[in-house]
């Protein structure tokens, strides 16, 4: 078995997308709550690459993608709010990360895909609202 350290797997996530927020914090808490193998050398936890790869590409795609932007939930709701001009709340968040945009939840926070995610906003926005005088 093969193992890296945080900051080798951190380094391998960052490779594509150097602007993903992921930090070594963030790959330790997806290593425990998926159950992938781990062990501690030296104070530095090394992590079984083959498992952690499983987890995070289960259908071992392997072709060009286009680079997804990973949005984190803390503060994304009053960010948004500030620059656009259809509000959003918790609610509503919620609602449009349980459609079809991938997220990962850890704790309280959201790791999601901000292009998905803008695509089911627009087309939310774009449903018609049913009232009482257009029924």
């Amino acid at each position: 078995m093969e193992y890296l350290s945080l900051l080798d797997m951190l380094l391998l996530l960052k490779k594509d997308n150097p602007e993903n927020p992921f930090s070594k914090y963030f790959v330790l808490a997806f290593v425990k709550a998926n159950n992938i193998d781990y062990k501690i050398v030296d104070g530095q936890y090394l992590v079984n690459i083959k498992q952690f790869m499983e987890k995070v590409n289960p259908k071992h795609i392997d072709r060009p993608y286009a680079p997804v932007k990973i949005m984190v939930s803390h503060g994304f709701i009053e960010n948004h709010n500030i620059t656009h001009i259809y509000k959003l709340d918790q609610l509503l968040f919620k609602t449009i990360l349980n459609q079809n945009v991938p997220f990962i939840k850890l704790k309280s926070l959201y790791f999601f895909n901000y292009y998905k995610f803008q695509e089911e906003w627009k087309k939310l926005r774009n449903i018609p609202i049913k009232t009482k005088n257009t029924e």
